[in-house]
C-alpha cells in the first residue's frame, strides 16, 4: 500500500494537525532500534523522540495552497 503522496481539501475554518512519528510504516520498514528490521526481528527497543523548536531550533512545514 503507498500512501504517499496525497490531498487534502481544507474546508475554510478547518485546521490542520501535525504528527510527528519515527516511522513511515508501510511505505518504509519498521525500525526497531536495534539494528534490524522488522523482517528478521520481532522484538524492538523503546526510542526516545526529541522535538526541538523555538527560537534556537526554527522549524517549518510548507504547504503548497491551490485556490
Amino acid at each position: 500500500m503507498r500512501n504517499w503522496p496525497y490531498s487534502y481539501l481544507l474546508k475554510k475554518g478547518h485546521s490542520l494537525r501535525v504528527d510527528i512519528a519515527a516511522s513511515n510504516a508501510p511505505l518504509y520498514d519498521i525500525n526497531l532500534n536495534n539494528g534490524r528490521t522488522s523482517k528478521t526481528s520481532k522484538v524492538g527497543k523503546p526510542a526516545i523522540e526529541n522535538v526541538y523548536h523555538g527560537v534556537n531550533f526554527p522549524s517549518r512545514i510548507i504547504l503548497p495552497i491551490e485556490k
